[in-house]
Order: structure tokens, then sequence, then C-alpha cells
């Protein structure tokens, strides 16, 4: 489909928007043949006015149009609220030219808890409600699921400091890569390289912490990947003893196992002995078939196996997670994995929707791969709502992505008092994070503003390791007091 705009600006938000409804390829154009989506906006003293029209084949099939005041305040708000009004006109001419209804109607972004908690502390949790029920036409099943993460995540979020900082590290190797992972990360990878890179990331975190330390507060570290476990024991183990050197105290230290076939006893006693209490052994399907599909190469009863001896070293805080709607599986496939879920009992889930990343296998291949109809995945998610509650969990936290199957969302669900706070914070984007390794991001955050800014590592291993010192002093800069800049810091890898 054509995009005609007087605003290109808006050409990313109004893509979004169309892509919801018809996942089709957008283009910028001039050219009003063919099939066309048109969207003008005239801005006036007090307003702006808008006219959204889709046409096919030089007719027109549908139009929208709207106005809505200018809001006072800072340019930064006026932008955010006019791309949300530009986005609720296309949002309205779509759904009356297809007569589709979305779950989460109208909203295009990765978080749509922000949004509630915004509206939620100018009207109340209940003018939240009426607001994303009449005017973003969000299902009134996705705005209970919103007004329960709300009340589990409020005493973590009143709780912050502007001192605080969550610490991210990342490892960017795998045993093999997954079908559908767009991460920077690097399978058969050579243990010489490892070391190297263990070698850089330590000294980029001590780097950074040395001149930064004695003004921010950790709140969590969560070493991520990637699988860290992929490292070599001893390699592993030297991140997590600088993460102690630098970081303490540490009221929170998960480290993401990920596999089972990077897992044994001896990594277990290490990650335990180096007082790491969280972790994640993460099967995302109990199914053989699909392990084949997706390129993970272990067997059929790895992940007991894992789990089993994880609490015999004595974690008593595990995650885990799965994936709807992976190749090839029906919901009749997805409940036999949460079966067995249910049987090992983690304290928390993570109920991922699959979604098709432009840098993955998955996408590359697509035509070769069965995918499951929306329908389909809807129930799935029904499902690991059933076992969420049967393992008496609560959702705590979610966050939706592009190209995600029927534009759904993922939750992580929990136990009371094992909710991990890294991922709250990481979610809400109310606390710093201040990540380190190849392809990390590290944010700020201005709570003046209620904004962030972004400084990202290069995901390229040899240009992390040339350019280490660029990276730190990115980091350095952007926690730097004085910085306040409007728009944000803008890097080019």
């Amino acid at each position: 489909m054509g995009l005609v705009l007087n605003h290109p600006e808006l050409f990313n938000d109004i893509g979004d928007v169309v892509r919801m409804f018809d996942p089709c390829p957008v283009t910028l154009t001039q050219d009003r043949t063919g099939r066309v989506l048109i969207h003008e906006v005239k801005k006036e003293e007090d307003r702006w006015r808008q006219r959204a029209e889709l046409w096919e084949e030089g007719k027109l099939t549908a139009y929208e149009e709207r106005e809505d005041p200018i809001p006072g305040g800072r340019p930064l708000i006026q932008k955010r609220i006019f791309r949300r009004a530009a986005k609720l006109c296309v949002y309205d001419l779509m759904r009356k030219a297809t007569g589709k209804t979305l779950p989460w109607g109208s909203l295009t972004g990765v978080r749509p808890g922000k949004l509630f908690r915004d509206l939620a502390g100018q009207e109340g949790p209940e003018g939240a409600e009426r607001i994303l029920r009449e005017t973003y036409d969000v299902s009134p099943a996705k705005i209970g699921l919103l007004r329960r993460i709300y009340s589990e995540q409020k005493p973590f979020l009143d709780s912050t400091d502007v001192r605080d900082v969550d610490v991210y590290i990342g490892v960017p190797f795998c045993r093999t890569r997954c079908v559908y992972c767009s991460f920077a990360a690097y399978a058969g990878v050579k243990e010489d390289l490892k070391t190297r890179y263990v070698d850089t990331l330590l000294r980029e975190m001590e780097g950074v912490w040395q001149p930064l330390g004695d003004r921010l507060r950790v709140r969590s570290v969560y070493v991520g990947g990637g699988t860290p476990t992929a490292l070599p024991v001893r390699e592993l183990r030297r991140i997590l003893q600088k993460a102690h050197a630098l970081f303490d105290p540490m009221p929170e230290f998960t480290v993401e196992a990920g596999r089972p076939d990077t897992l044994n006893p001896e990594v277990f006693a290490m990650l335990k002995g180096e007082g790491v209490d969280r972790i994640c052994i993460n099967p995302q399907t109990m199914n053989p078939k699909t392990l084949q599909i997706i390129g993970r190469e272990y067997g059929e009863g790895e992940i007991e196996r894992a789990f089993d001896e994880a609490r015999k070293a004595g974690f008593s805080w595990i995650n885990m997670d799965v994936i709807a709607g992976l190749p090839g599986e029906t919901a009749e496939d997805f409940e036999k994995t949460l079966a067995r879920i249910r049987q090992l009992a983690p304290e928390n889930l993570t109920v991922h929707t699959l979604a098709i990343k432009r840098a993955s296998e998955l996408k590359e291949r697509l035509r070769e791969y069965a995918l499951a109809p929306v329908t389909e995945v809807e129930r799935m998610l029904e499902l690991s709502c059933e076992t969420a509650d049967a393992l008496s969990m609560e959702p705590y936290y979610l966050y939706r992505q592009k190209y995600m199957t029927g534009n759904l969302e993922n939750v992580g669900w929990g136990k009371k008092g094992s909710y991990c706070v890294y991922n709250i914070d990481t979610m809400e984007e109310l606390t710093s994070n201040l990540a380190f390794g190849a392809g990390a991001i590290t944010k700020r955050y201005f709570k003046k503003d209620n904004r962030i800014e972004r400084a990202p590592n290069v995901r390229n291993l040899g240009d992390y390791f040339s350019r280490t010192d660029e990276m730190i002093d990115r980091k350095i800069k952007l926690f730097d007091p004085s910085v306040d800049i409007e728009g944000g810091r803008t890097y080019n890898d």
C-alpha cells in the first residue's frame, strides 16, 4: 500500500497502524494510483484537522475526519499527542474499511502499561480503563490485564530513586542459533574469542563504573544474552566476580541460564557459589519435533533434568520461557508444554508470542514454515493464563513487539514475592539502565520530562573490541549530571 502524507515524519506511525489490519508492505509515495492511503493534517490556530482516505484503483472506499485541540506545554509533549492523534485517525479509517476489531485497539506501542500508568496518574485507574476503552478501542480482556499488572508493579515503581540503576551484562554467544532469533548472538565461536570478549567486557564494566559508581545505586543485575552459560565456566565466573567487585550490594542477581544443553551440576554450583539468586531455564517448547524445527539440538527430558539439577543446587527462584505460535505447533502442542511446566512449578513463567523479526532466519525462509493462524495463537495465550492461575501466579509485566502474531503480547507471570525487579524496571522505563557488552543499549531516565536517552553499544564483535573506549565514553557522557537535552542524544554505530 502506498502512503501519501503531508507530514512524512508520520510514516512509521501510520505504517504500524496499517500493518495491524493488513500485514502488507507500505511505501511513502506521491503516486495516488493503485491502493493508496492519503492522510493530511492542517494546523489551525488552536487545533489540528485531519482527513484520511483509502483509495482502490481510483475509487474512494472509506474516509475518516478528525480534529483535536493543540495542547499547551513543551514541544516534546505536543509532538507525542500529535502522533497519537494521527494514529487514532488512521485506526478509525482502517477499522471502518476492514470491519476488523483488534484486541489492543489502536495501540501500536511496545509498552501499553506505560500509557495505562500515565492515564491512571491523571484520571485514576478507573479513568485509565475508560479512556483505553472509549478512545483507544482496547478490549476488556486486555484492559483487565493492564489493570492487574499496574497493581502488581505499583509498589516496585513507587520505590524508585533518581540514583537507581539496573545493570545489564550481555553475553552474545549460543550453542546454535534459533530460527526466530534476531539478537546479536554468535554460534560456534572458539574459546579464545570468548576469552577475548570477556576481557573486553570486564574492561568496559570497570571503565564505566569507576567514574560513575559513587553517584549511582544498583537496583538489580541481569546477565543475559545470547546464552551466558554457553561460556566456559571459568569465563562466566570471571564476569560474576567482577559484578560483585563493582556493583555490590546487589539486591537482585539474575543469570539467564537458558538452554539445558549448556547446563550441568558444575555450572549450577558455580552460579550458586557466586551469589546468583535467580536463573532462567527456557524451554520455549517441550515438543521434540518443534525443537528440531527451531534449531535446538537437545532431546526430550533435558529441561526436566536441568530443572531438577537447579533445584538440587539450591535455586528457589526459577523462570521459564515459552513461545506461543512456533512453526508447526497447534494449541494442543502448546498445552502439552504447559502441562509439563505445571509439573515443574517454576516461580516465574514468561509467555512470548512469536514475532517474525527482520534479522531472523524465520523471516528469510518464511514460506518454508507452517505458522498457526491468529485464532490458534489466541487460544494458546488463553491456555497460558489458565496455567499461570493454576500455579498461583499474577501478571507482573507486559510488552509487545513489531511483527508479532496477531498484534498480541508477551506477559511475565510470577508468584507473589518472586517478581524480577529487572524485568519490571526494563519494561516500564522509569529507572536508568547501564548495559555492557556487544549490542547492549544503555538508557538514562530523566524524571522531570519522563523521557529516555540512549547510548547503544556496537553489535559487531570486531567493532566492540576496537571501539571499547568509545563505548565507555558514551555512557560516562550520558550520565553526566549536566546532561539534560530535550529530544535526546543520537549516536551512530
